[in-house]
């Protein structure tokens, strides 16, 4: 799915939420890898302009990033017995 920051115009590749990104936060719906880091997309219709590279467009609908660890450490963390990560909200 394309994503488009606000901010710098970029396109980024967008993949839906998994049962992974879904426990750290149920409500976002999509999620962008940066390799070390993921930005979980949550719904928002009231864009904050002053931070505009927080946000993200998909079809039309507006998106704001919450950043997390990598997708591979959240499943390594879920998948764990050892550790365990609380979730954000």
């Amino acid at each position: 799915m394309k994503a488009y920051n606000l901010a710098d115009k970029k396109e980024y590749y967008a993949q839906p939420a998994d049962e992974y990104t879904k426990m750290i936060m149920d409500c976002a719906e999509y999620y962008i890898d940066h390799g070390s880091h993921i930005l979980l997309l949550i719904p928002d219709k009231n864009v904050d302009r002053g931070c505009a590279y927080r946000y993200f467009e998909i079809n039309g609908n507006m998106y704001f990033a919450i950043v997390t660890q990598s997708h591979d450490n959240l499943i390594k963390i879920f998948n764990s017995q050892k550790y365990k990560q609380e979730r954000l909200f």
